[in-house]
């Protein structure tokens, strides 16, 4: 195989590499986002654990963009991670908030759970 050719290959086998992390990352909370709004209801999913994740998240991002600077695909994944788990909490709250005044309004609506916190 003449040496050009092991280029080409070593090159697209990098940037498909770098793709595929690229788009695992930025794609890791979407399955859980759409079944979470397909459903309209937490889940078994934990507020508190997205809580303290959102936030780690972001501060990953910004060491990965800032302190150590890396590139681009790098940095630009975490952040669409992170903005991910923003919106996944977001619902969450969101969907928690509603059953909790459901079941104000009609207390034999027992569709709110602390578990719905934890």
């Amino acid at each position: 195989v003449p040496p050009a050719s092991r280029d080409i290959a070593s090159s697209f086998a990098f940037v498909a590499r770098r793709v595929l992390v690229f788009c695992r990352r930025c794609a890791g909370n979407a399955p859980q986002i759409l079944e979470t709004w397909r459903l309209k209801t937490v889940g078994s999913q934990s507020i508190i654990t997205q809580f303290l994740q959102v936030p780690g998240g972001v501060l990953i991002a910004l060491f990965q963009m800032e302190a150590a600077p890396s590139e681009v695909m790098v940095w630009l994944a975490l952040w669409i991670g992170a903005a991910l788990q923003v919106v996944l909490f977001a619902l969450l709250v969101w969907y928690a908030v509603l059953a909790y005044a459901r079941s104000k309004r009609d207390p034999s609506n027992h569709t709110f759970k602390l578990r719905h916190w934890l």
